[in-house]
C-alpha cells in the first residue's frame, strides 16, 4: 500500500511538473483600440433597450475583443473597446470587428455618448466619437 502512494505522488508531481507554462498565448495584456464608428439610434423609449454597435481593428491571431469599458456620469456614457493583447504571437491581418452592447435608460432627456477613437498623435489628447440620443 505503501508502494501505491509513492508511486500516486509521483505520478501527481510528474503531471503537474510537465504543464507547458511557455504557451505562446499564456501571457497576455489589455489594451484599448480606438473606436472607429458606431450605428446607434437617435431616439429611444424609457426603459427600452438600446443596441449599440462599435467597429474597431484588431489584429488576427494576437488579439480578441473583451469588452466595452463603460464609465458613467450623470447622462455622459464614456465607452472605450478593451482587447486582450497575446504576447509571443504572430499577428495577421488587420480586420474590422463590431461587436454590440445595451443601454437601458432610466430617464427621459437627452444622453450623451463619447467613444474613445483613440490619441491624436500631434496633441497627445484622448479622441473622441460622439453622438446624442434623446429618451422619450
Amino acid at each position: 500500500m505503501r508502494n501505491f502512494w509513492i508511486i500516486g505522488i509521483l505520478f501527481t508531481a510528474l503531471t503537474l511538473w510537465s504543464c507547458n507554462d511557455d504557451d505562446a498565448k499564456s501571457s497576455f495584456h489589455y489594451v484599448g483600440r480606438g473606436i472607429d464608428s458606431i450605428s446607434m439610434p437617435d431616439t429611444a423609449m424609457l426603459n427600452q433597450r438600446v443596441e449599440i454597435k462599435t467597429y474597431t481593428k484588431l489584429y488576427e491571431g494576437c488579439e480578441n475583443f473583451q469588452t466595452h469599458g463603460y464609465d458613467i456620469v450623470g447622462n455622459e456614457r464614456t465607452v472605450t473597446a478593451w482587447f486582450v493583447r497575446f504576447d509571443n504571437s504572430e499577428c495577421g491581418e488587420e480586420t474590422v470587428i463590431s461587436p454590440s452592447f445595451y443601454f437601458m435608460p432610466q430617464s427621459t432627456g437627452w444622453y450623451n455618448f463619447r467613444f474613445w477613437a483613440g490619441v491624436d498623435e500631434e496633441t497627445n489628447e484622448d479622441v473622441f466619437l460622439t453622438k446624442d440620443i434623446y429618451i422619450r
